[in-house]
């Protein structure tokens, strides 16, 4: 997948502040069906008297990992610190400007948001635009080290969804202390992987054996977890040919075969076709309507 960068800089010699922003779209052929994803990824940080505003026109989630400042959303003036979240919301005049004796470093996120009852879940809202996170370094290093892999080209065509539900799993309060049940936890592990994991990989992620994994998951979704695993591989591998340019082999890596012959084994198996046969006849239907 093609990922663009773009540098902005001021004129340090013509402006009173100087700070450099790095932004990384993010693209998925699942855009129309998704309730939350990512669109772009940025990355600011600023040497002195750091000072910007705007209209805000979409959903943007900014991580702050070095210094403080103050941001001032449709009249709410917020202090934010290292260690905080703080979100900017359609429609807001916003303006934001760092503390001369601490600078700020950020990461963001632009989010498209279907259903913004999944804000809740976060603690922020337009009334209150701005918190603390308890658990702060473990997601900064995550946002951290996900930005720079998504700067490598190292991302898929599920990444821009599946990532932003996991951060906001990460970033959500939690209301209760109830601990999730073994089952839940292996089906939330695959779920929100990347990639596609095996049994062995959920039972090394768990710290459980294999043979655990497979009787509990069996036991509560009546069928082993690799039936699991291949039909969610299935059913992602469908959305890819029909909705992208992606080539059969490109669509085999997304979805984590080794090699393409295998992913048309494994699709022949589950269709009763070829990955080509499937795409043709899913391009003959949409030409005729």
């Amino acid at each position: 997948m093609a990922i663009s960068t773009q540098h902005y800089y001021t004129n340090v010699s013509k402006a009173p502040f100087f700070y450099k922003q790095m932004l990384i779209p993010l693209e998925t052929p699942f855009e129309s069906s998704s309730l939350l994803r990512i669109k772009r990824i940025g990355h600011l940080f600023d040497n002195r008297h750091f000072r910007f505003e705007k209209i805000n026109l979409e959903y943007n989630l900014h991580f702050v990992v070095a210094g403080r400042g103050r941001v001032i959303s449709d009249g709410i003036e917020t202090e934010m610190k290292e260690g905080d979240i703080y979100m900017f919301f359609p429609g807001h005049s916003t303006i934001h400007t760092d503390s001369p004796e601490s600078p700020w470093e950020y990461y963001w996120l632009c989010l498209d948001i279907k259903d913004t009852s999944l804000i809740d879940a976060t603690g922020l809202s337009e009334e209150k635009p701005g918190r603390p996170l308890r658990n702060s370094p473990e997601i900064w290093n995550y946002i951290v080290s996900l930005f720079k892999r998504i700067e490598s080209g190292n991302s898929g065509p599920c990444t821009a969804i599946s990532e932003a539900w996991r951060i906001f799993d990460m970033i959500s309060e939690k209301t209760t202390d109830t601990p999730v049940p073994l089952h839940e936890q292996i089906k939330r592990y695959v779920d929100s992987a990347e990639k596609f994991p095996g049994v062995k990989e959920t039972a090394n992620a768990l710290d459980i054996s294999r043979a655990t994994v497979h009787r509990i998951f069996s036991e509560n979704y009546g069928m082993p977890l690799k039936e699991y695993v291949d039909a969610k591989r299935h059913e992602t591998a469908c959305k890819i040919l029909e909705n992208s340019s992606f080539t059969v082999r490109q669509t085999a890596a997304a979805c984590g075969f080794s090699s393409v012959q295998y992913f048309c084994r494994a699709f022949r198996k589950l269709s009763g076709i070829s990955p080509s046969e499937w795409r043709a006849t899913k391009t003959k239907k949409s030409s005729k309507s």
